[in-house]
């Protein structure tokens, strides 16, 4: 897998855009129910030591 920077100009979504190509790239996973994540975040709190 490669990755590049979207806003750059040699980004080929950015140069043949004029032309009609199109990226449209959809959410990868939707969010997380507020009570998961306070879940989450309190597991962490405790399992990983707080540094001093």
């Amino acid at each position: 897998m490669s990755s590049f920077a979207l806003r750059a100009l040699s980004n080929p979504f950015n140069r043949l855009g004029p032309y009609g190509l199109q990226l449209d790239l959809p959410p990868a996973a939707p969010s997380p129910d507020g009570a998961i994540v306070r879940n989450l975040l309190s597991m962490w709190t405790r399992i990983v030591p707080h540094s001093p």
